[in-house]
């Protein structure tokens, strides 16, 4: 049987052709979070991770789409083993801020 006939929802985790990760994972995936309910930590998380997906190559595009369906625990391993692509992001979305 053919799954493209089914009338079944595509798995927002299967790639198309060329997609990055990033792309796959926030294909379908729920809105953004409301801003005026976020904290100043999560905000901040945000807007990196936006700078990450929106600036970023593939794998740090990826990294800032796994960043966001991490739990809290896995955020901080993420955001330790990768410090230096964090505080680079957090940098560019500052600049994107300020224009």
């Amino acid at each position: 049987m053919d799954p493209t006939t089914t009338g079944t929802t595509p798995d927002p985790l299967e790639r198309g052709p060329g997609a990055t990760a990033a792309e796959s994972l926030t294909t379908g995936a729920a809105p953004a979070p409301r801003m005026e309910t976020m904290t100043d930590d999560e905000m901040t998380d945000y807007l990196i991770t936006e700078a990450m997906l929106r600036y970023g190559g593939g794998f740090v595009a990826d990294l800032g789409a796994l960043f966001r369906r991490a739990d809290a625990e896995n955020q901080a391993i993420l955001k330790t083993a990768f410090a230096h692509v964090w505080r680079e992001y957090a940098e560019i979305a500052k600049l994107g801020r300020e224009i």
